[in-house]
């Protein structure tokens, strides 16, 4: 997997959901919102071209099941992030887990 682009998705999708979550009481939210999906999103995108990589290549069982795992915990935080009241900051938080 491309380590910068990664490391640079990553770091926005924090940022963005950060922001979103500090600011929700000052004022509309959204931009960092999307902002926030739109890394996650490229970062899924990412994660499945590495998965389909390996898979291609007859990578070890533990490789594929590690990528799988990190594609399937940013869905779930795609899922956490449309359903957020911005008291938590669960991109952040989840993403700090993902490594």
């Amino acid at each position: 997997m491309e380590e910068n682009e990664a490391n640079a998705l990553i770091s926005n999708a924090r940022k963005s959901c950060l922001m979103c979550s500090s600011r929700r009481r000052l004022r509309h939210t959204e931009k960092e919102r999307e902002s926030a999906r739109n890394s996650l999103q490229g970062l899924y995108r990412l994660l499945l071209r590495e998965f389909d990589e390996l898979r291609k290549e007859d990578a070890s069982t533990e490789e594929v099941a590690g990528i799988s795992s990190r594609r399937r915990k940013c869905l779930d935080l795609m899922d956490e992030c449309d359903s957020c009241s911005k008291e938590v900051d669960y991109i952040n938080r989840g993403l700090l887990r993902l490594k």
